[in-house]
């Protein structure tokens, strides 16, 4: 089976004409099952599965799962700890069983009833010629909607601009972490070609 492959800058495009429907665009131009190849060789490519029956197969039954790249791993590891982000193997479906019954579809049906209630709430508090910021709007309702479906209690309770300020501070953390790995596997990958090169020109020097 040949996967179709998507090229990163093509990505970028499709996703800034499209916005959100972007997904659908996607799954309607490359089928249930594409590949994007990051354009360092050090990165893994990203597969995309979007047919329900695919992931059930790699989330909902009891085979070995992939892999996740190690450069996540530790990257993510610092924030998230070795829950399901990071963890792979039979400790993930230990983890996973557990969480299990949060996502079952009467459950998630409760979330959904909470979201269009917090959505609401929303807009019900915006005012005619007031200037909303769109991004710090839906990252408020983002915030609003997890805290409740986690902790069911109200985002209100909480000093949320001390919380936006630490999740915006991991955010960098994170993608400084991410930089950091990423020139560690360039320098390695580079490294290798050197030795390669290096023992390359070596034989061809011993040749008679």
């Amino acid at each position: 089976m040949t996967v179709p492959r998507v090229p990163l800058f093509k990505l970028q495009k499709l996703y800034r004409k499209h916005g959100p429907e972007f997904p659908r665009r996607l799954q309607q131009w490359y089928g249930d099952l594409f590949m994007l190849r990051p354009p360092l060789k050090v990165m893994p490519p990203i597969y995309f599965v979007l047919h329900p029956d695919h992931v059930y197969t790699l989330l909902g039954q009891p085979r070995p799962v992939l892999e996740k790249p190690a450069m996540m791993r530790r990257v993510l590891q610092a924030s998230f700890g070795n829950g399901l982000f990071t963890s792979s193997g039979d400790f993930w479906r230990v983890q996973r069983k557990r969480m299990q019954p949060a996502f079952h579809h009467a459950q998630i049906g409760r979330y959904a009833a909470r979201m269009v209630q917090h959505s609401e709430d929303m807009l019900a508090g915006w005012q005619e010629g007031q200037v909303i910021s769109l991004g710090e709007a839906m990252h408020d309702l983002t915030f609003t909607i997890v805290v409740d479906a986690l902790f069911s209690i109200a985002a209100e309770s909480l000093d949320t601009a001390l919380i936006h300020q630490a999740i915006r501070d991991r955010k960098a953390a994170v993608d400084a972490r991410l930089a950091e790995k990423g020139a560690e596997l360039i320098d390695e990958q580079l490294d290798r070609k050197s030795t390669r090169l290096n023992s390359s020109h070596s034989s061809v020097s011993r040749m008679p």
